[in-house]
């Protein structure tokens, strides 16, 4: 009897060894060193000694004073460690500091569904990394800009809305420059520096942000547009525009511009038109300048957007309540109709009738 025992508890504690799901999670740093707005790219690596059964789940991820954008898209791949295969899926995240510091990752808890060794049906278990720190260096001493700006590398261009050979006195010509920057966020860019001249009037319009975000890279536009007014007759040069920025990886500081351009403002008869339309830009600008004072329009305390997406959460809500109340009615109606067409139904109806007739006699 004892030996059977033994031979019993044996097999118990293999069976429970063999069940074990050896599953762990792990962080790297693809720098330990960066410079204000340079990102440092972490990847996360999740491991698995058999199997995922379903897709990973992580806990949003905040990073004090720099902002965090997170790739979901995993990569599979197969792992070695200590003599074992280990099947991994990655994904990883791109913090962009704000200013110099030491800065701390933190550890990043992730839900993952996956069978135990010698199993197959898949049990969920929460793994989690180990915070990393990392240091975010001065701006370098060497870095002649006026405005902080890094990057892998900068085009800028331009684009009129009328040929410049065609100019006189009071046309307004709509001047786009677009600065394209490889590895950061749109809102990084610096605003272009336009140098002011005595023969137009420059009015700056709202600047457009665009996000060319990749499967692995942030790739920030800013597209800036001006209004140049031109009031005088004359020959001038329009100044050109310089973009300075610093490459991480160069350690160096490069820049790109746009060549001045020679111009020739013709005469224009009809000068009464040149201070009407002077006066409409200035009413626009004040326009825009005072609704950039008073804030964005609210609807109960949110944007018009945030207010809409809200209200249609709510509606979703009502809609699926009520179709979950039809569906519970109808279900009651026909087990209820379901019955009274039962067998069971009629038998008790006989055996209430006979009673009742028993009770008569």
């Amino acid at each position: 009897m004892v030996r059977v025992l033994w031979v019993l508890t044996i097999c118990f504690l293999s069976n429970a060894t063999s069940a074990q799901i050896n599953c762990f999670a792990t962080a790297r740093l693809n720098t330990t060193e960066v410079y204000p707005e340079q990102p440092i790219k972490v990847t996360i690596t999740v491991l698995t000694e058999t199997w995922f059964t379903q897709p990973l789940d992580f806990e949003p991820v905040t990073v004090s004073n720099a902002f965090v954008i997170p790739f979901k898209r995993t990569q599979s791949g197969i792992h070695h460690i200590n003599n074992k295969q280990y099947a991994g899926l990655e994904f990883f995240f791109l913090i962009y500091p704000y200013a110099s510091g030491i800065y701390e990752f933190p550890e990043v808890r992730v839900n993952v569904e996956t069978p135990p060794v010698g199993g197959y049906k898949g049990q969920k278990v929460m793994v989690n990394t180990k915070p990393r720190e990392f240091k975010v260096l001065d701006i370098p001493e060497d870095y002649e800009g006026n405005q902080w700006f890094i990057a892998k590398n900068v085009r800028i261009s331009e684009r009129w809305s009328k040929p410049l050979e065609e100019v006189k006195v009071g046309d307004v010509f709509e001047r786009s420059i677009t600065v394209s920057a490889a590895g950061t966020l749109p809102s990084f860019i610096p605003e272009l520096e336009l140098e002011e001249t005595d023969f137009a009037t420059i009015y700056p319009q709202e600047p457009e942000l665009n996000d060319n975000r990749t499967r692995h890279d942030v790739n920030g536009v800013r597209i800036e547009k001006n209004l140049y007014l031109f009031e005088k007759e004359g020959s001038y040069e329009i100044p050109s525009v310089r973009v300075e920025w610093w490459n991480p990886y160069a350690r160096r500081m490069y820049f790109k511009q746009l060549e001045a351009i020679n111009i020739t403002v013709k005469a224009n008869p009809d000068l009464g038109m040149l201070l009407s339309v002077k006066d409409s830009l200035n009413a626009t600008e004040s326009t825009l300048d005072s609704g950039s004072d008073e804030g964005p329009n609210l609807w109960f305390g949110l944007l018009w957007w945030e207010f809409v997406l809200v209200g249609t959460g709510i509606l979703i809500l009502i809609l699926l309540f009520f179709r979950a109340v039809t569906h519970l009615i109808k279900w009651i109606l026909k087990k209820r109709h379901d019955y009274l067409l039962s067998e069971k139904y009629f038998l008790g109806k006989i055996n209430r009738h006979m009673e009742a007739k028993e009770k008569i006699n």
